[in-house]
């Protein structure tokens, strides 16, 4: 199945329209057909469906936003296992719903947008928290709670958030309570995406990376750096048409890029092997 267009126009649409409503699993489903076009996206989400139904006879007569996240967490981590994946963090199989799904392990990012997909089929309302380095969960009108799939589902204040922030960051990075905002679907998309793009660099497959790419830049066409990116991986793969396409519009849009006489050097470089194939 070739879904880039459809994809690409969801995407797009996104970017023009932040606040558009969109089905959070479907969305993240369909950018797992890139990798595995295999993939039965209607079959995934019926799966989450039915792990949604399991979930609302244990919210029947609790009417607290908190008290129903509580129980949606610890419900995901008791009956349904997920948990997160502390000995395999950076397989690109940890960012693909559907895997997170039948492994039942993942990432920070990949669970926490699985409990606000199951949230929303079983009238739980999350939202995504963008922390740095560690992406969590809150309750909808409760803005001094905060839950943590990847660590067993559990309950966080803002104090300790701070201190996750220091023992992950190495006391680098100072708390900034803004990092506790909630994030649009646009914003949870692109770090996603952006994960998946370095999980798959990390094993050197480079097709699939340009591809998160191509979907970053769908998303976020005002993000060059990435088409700077696309250029090299293309150098990389011998496809020199497409690198230095990519390169001469990085240059064109940001003409006074830092690492501008590299990328010269890439082009002329990418020119010189045209020559040859021409």
């Amino acid at each position: 199945m070739h879904v880039a267009p459809e994809l690409h126009r969801t995407l797009q649409r996104l970017h023009q329209q932040p606040g558009d409503r969109v089905d959070l699993a479907e969305l993240m489903l369909r950018l797992s057909l890139y990798a595995h076009p295999e993939l039965d996206v209607a079959a995934q989400l019926a799966r989450i469906d039915a792990i949604a139904e399991g979930l609302r006879g244990r919210l029947i007569g609790q009417r607290d936003p908190l008290q129903r996240a509580l129980t949606l967490s610890q419900y995901m981590v008791e009956a349904c296992g997920f948990r997160g994946d502390r000995e395999t963090y950076y397989d690109p199989a940890n960012s693909y719903l559907h895997q997170v799904l039948e492994r039942r392990v993942g990432v920070p990012i990949s669970l926490s947008a699985l409990y606000i997909a199951v949230g929303q089929r079983a009238g739980v309302a999350l939202e995504g928290v963008g922390f740095p380095l560690h992406f969590l969960v809150r309750p909808q009108g409760v803005p001094d709670a905060f839950l943590d799939p990847f660590d067993g589902g559990r309950l966080l204040t803002r104090r300790d958030c701070a201190a996750l922030l220091d023992a992950m960051s190495g006391a680098q990075l100072p708390f900034d309570p803004r990092f506790l905002e909630p994030l649009p679907t646009t914003e949870l998309i692109r770090r996603v995406l952006r994960n998946l793009k370095h999980a798959h660099l990390r094993r050197d497959q480079l097709h699939e990376a340009i591809a998160c790419i191509d979907l970053l830049l769908a998303l976020s066409p005002s993000h060059v750096d990435e088409l700077r990116d696309r250029g090299l991986l293309h150098m990389s793969c011998n496809a020199w048409r497409l690198a230095l396409d990519d390169l001469q519009a990085y240059l064109h849009l940001a003409p006074e890029a830092p690492d501008r006489l590299r990328v010269e050097a890439s082009m002329w470089f990418t020119r010189q092997q045209l020559l040859t194939v021409n």
